[in-house]
């Protein structure tokens, strides 16, 4: 999905990709396969979803992409490592605004065995890189030991071609997109400084539209999550965004807060919704009942 950050998002991955390249770009070398896979899902989806901004011509294995809004064109061979810079995976996640992840499934689990993550939000991809999918969701509160053998068994029955989506979310301080746990004493003491004054232009609602395709070929699963970041302030525009966000985040447990990075100014966001005069989101359920 391009949207109005597309240039300002790619320009900074492939700043944080060409900087600290370890950090975003990690794959086996048994991935490539599906590597290319990505880098032909992901060209094809730009160009069938923005033809004015992406084209993608292809003459038996022979492509040529043109990306307009960075002034690019890519001509390389399919399955050809040869003719290209950089591997697959890592030139698809200088083209999309998504964080690229594959799972390969093996020994009753789902491995992390390669992705392209500039935006992870309070993770290290390169600790978790090369883990099980058990392994990487045990410290998340409630989820790691109620929902996550679920989860897993739901992922390893999608079909090759199939799509399915979920919505994650927390929140940052400021428009900051990279909030990885090496870069946690940068973007941590953001928190500290905080009051009903700035919270409402500082904080932001982050939701990641997280999707998952089964690859044909190679059969590993494709994991893309796009970042979407609003500020407070625009969100208290409206009065039932504004009640049922109070709502949620009096009813969020403690360790759950914590775990987003939020507990610090979690009494804060409830107190700003609440200061918007709005009625709460239980009033709004029994208006409408």
């Amino acid at each position: 999905m391009v949207d109005d950050w597309y240039l300002a998002e790619i320009t900074e991955r492939r700043s944080l990709l060409d900087e600290a390249h370890s950090r975003c770009f990690q794959a086996e070398p048994w991935t490539m396969q599906a590597q290319w896979e990505v880098l032909s899902l992901c060209l094809a989806a730009l160009a069938t979803q923005a033809p004015e901004h992406f084209r993608l011509d292809i003459h038996g294995e022979r492509c040529e992409f043109e990306n307009r809004l960075s002034g690019e064109i890519l001509r390389f061979r399919m399955w050809d490592d040869m003719t290209l810079d950089c591997q697959p995976l890592d030139l698809a996640g200088r083209h999309v605004q998504e964080d690229l992840i594959l799972l390969a499934q093996r020994e009753d689990d789902l491995f992390l065995d390669a992705g392209s993550v500039c935006f992870p939000a309070n993770w290290s991809f390169p600790f978790d890189a090369g883990m099980s999918y058990t392994q990487i969701h045990s410290p998340v509160p409630y989820f790691g030991k109620h929902l996550a053998p679920k989860a897993q068994a739901f992922l390893e029955r999608i079909q090759a071609y199939e799509q399915w989506q979920r919505l994650n979310w927390t929140m940052t301080v400021k428009r900051r997109l990279d909030t990885s746990a090496e870069k946690y004493h940068i973007w941590q003491p953001d928190s500290l400084g905080l009051d009903l004054d700035n919270v409402g232009r500082l904080v932001h609602l982050r939701v990641e539209v997280q999707k998952f395709v089964r690859l044909p070929v190679s059969n590993l699963l494709l994991f893309t999550i796009h970042t979407y970041m609003q500020p407070l302030e625009e969100i208290v525009g409206n009065p039932e965004w504004t009640s049922r966000l109070e709502a949620v985040m009096a009813s969020l447990p403690d360790t759950v807060a914590e775990y987003k990075e939020i507990a610090h100014y979690k009494d804060l966001v409830i107190q700003y919704c609440a200061k918007q005069s709005y009625p709460s989101a239980k009033e709004l359920v029994s208006r409408s009942n």
